[in-house]
């Protein structure tokens, strides 16, 4: 297993170099797509609204402000 993390630190590094050459040179990176990029887009996660009534119930009616 840590040969893996070794891999992605020197896979990381490479790529780090990679984009820091680019911008020595002046090349735009904002002409890279999104899909291209190197962290992926996050997923939009669906909130659970029973565990969050749960969280955030009130214990009675004189705990409300108001």
């Amino acid at each position: 297993m840590q040969d893996q993390s070794l891999s992605q630190k020197k896979l990381r590094s490479k790529h780090n170099s990679e984009i820091l050459k680019k911008m020595q040179e002046g090349e735009d990176l904002t002409r890279y797509s999104t899909e291209a990029s190197w962290f992926p887009v996050r997923p939009i996660i669906k909130k659970d609204g029973d565990a969050i009534r749960k969280l955030f119930t009130l214990k009675n009616d004189s705990d409300k402000a108001g």
